[in-house]
């Protein structure tokens, strides 16, 4: 999944560049999604991170790396693969919302859903040491300190917010609402499983059994990470 986001990305920058595709048909816009039915926007506007700038290349590395690590988390299985599905559209779902009703005015949200990924990682091991830049952290401040950097390097902090905003949503929802009040809120359904394997059966040209067991206990555990 991480490849499929980063090559679409680059792949729409690249054509972006070339004046092969316009961004004018990338955008979000709930208008032209409702009255001229052009839904793919409401996906296209994940996948344009701008034409090549530092930006750009900051925001491509964030996505290559975390959102690898989450889906390493997950499990690339199907079971897995479905329930970060699950997870990405509960954020694309929460930003559409969002940009629907109380949100000023944006086009692009790739940054916000690149770091609702970084924030939900941050989670599977909070207290996790880290060193960046030569000084020490915990994990949990991992979305922050990016969100640092990307201010420095020029981009927009309110979607960062929006995607840490976001991230602690489905981590309150996934992770502490059952833990303390016993409660699943969200779930993969079994549609999600039933497509993912039917894809790659698909793209392997072969059955991918549906990996039945239980999830892996503490799955959020884990060791720190160096980041710079």
């Amino acid at each position: 999944m991480t490849k499929v986001y980063w090559t679409a990305a680059v792949l729409t920058t690249v054509l972006s560049s070339l004046g092969a595709l316009s961004a004018m048909y990338l955008y979000l816009d709930f208008d032209l999604v409702v009255g001229k039915f052009q839904i793919w926007r409401l996906l296209t506007n994940f996948i344009f991170f701008g034409n090549f700038s530092m930006p750009f290349i900051f925001q491509v590395v964030l996505l290559v790396r975390y959102v690898g690590m989450v889906e390493e988390k997950f499990g690339r299985d199907v079971q897995g693969t479905a329930a970060m599905l699950t997870m990405l559209l509960f954020g694309m779902v929460c930003i559409w919302l969002l940009a629907l009703t109380v949100l000023p005015a944006s086009y692009f949200y790739g940054s916000s859903l690149v770091f609702m990924c970084i924030y939900v990682w941050s989670r599977s091991d909070p207290f996790a040491d880290i060193v960046f830049y030569g000084f020490s952290f915990k994990q949990w401040h991992t979305p922050f300190l990016f969100l640092a950097m990307g201010v420095l390097l020029g981009g927009n902090p309110m979607l960062d917010l929006l995607g840490i905003g976001v991230g602690h949503a489905y981590y309150f929802l996934t992770d502490l609402v059952p833990r303390n009040w016993g409660r699943t809120v969200i779930w993969t359904p079994k549609f999600m499983v039933d497509g993912v394997k039917w894809a790659h059966a698909k793209w392997a040209n072969q059955p991918i059994p549906v990996n039945s067991a239980a999830p892996r206990p503490n799955w959020q555990q884990g060791p720190g990470h160096r980041l710079g």
